[in-house]
């Protein structure tokens, strides 16, 4: 959010030259912008990276939409507790029952 609300800062500044600040303010107006920026680009690649391949499973888990139970305790065990609570308390299927789909 702080990073963020610097880049909004310094471009609007950069949009305004000299409204409130000299040459020299500018150009330091430019660098900030700049050097935030390529933390956000280097956040960006960062994030994709630990989201498909840097992370085992889960670019499948995005393929398919589903993942393995240890996996998945690892990642999101509040969520697997709520979804074996709903599954332990709901109906239960019987053998020859299907899920309706």
């Amino acid at each position: 959010v702080g990073f963020g609300l610097a880049m909004g800062a310094t471009g609007i500044m950069m949009i305004f030259p000299f409204a409130a600040t000299d040459i020299n303010g500018m150009q330091i107006m430019q660098v900030i912008h700049s050097l935030i920026g390529v933390v956000f680009i280097a956040g960006i690649l960062a994030h994709i990276y630990i989201g498909s391949l840097g992370m085992e499973g889960a670019y499948d888990a995005m393929g398919s939409g589903e993942v393995d139970l240890a996996w998945a305790k690892v990642h999101h065990d509040l969520w697997v507790k709520e979804q074996q609570a709903k599954t332990a308390s709901g109906p239960q299927l019987g053998r020859s029952q299907v899920p309706a789909e």
